[in-house]
């Protein structure tokens, strides 16, 4: 595993470096810029505890609003 000293983690660090009580993100992460830099969000040494964003409100329907066309 890579030395903390020399990547940037994002989100958290794992438990064994014991660093900060406060780990992850809540949210979704589009782009990223170190030093006004921008990073790529795909080329990661590992990920955990991860899933796909959901952009916007979701929308809850009411079925019996639509109708078959019989």
């Amino acid at each position: 595993m890579p030395c903390p000293c020399d990547s940037l983690w994002i989100g958290g660090i794992p438990a064994e470096y014991n660093i900060s009580s406060a780990r992850g993100i809540p949210g979704c992460m589009y782009q990223l810029f170190f030093k006004n830099q921008p990073v790529g969000l795909w080329n990661f040494y590992t990920s955990k505890n991860y899933g796909p964003c959901i952009e916007g409100v979701e929308e809850i329907r009411d079925e019996s609003d639509f109708h078959s066309g019989n």
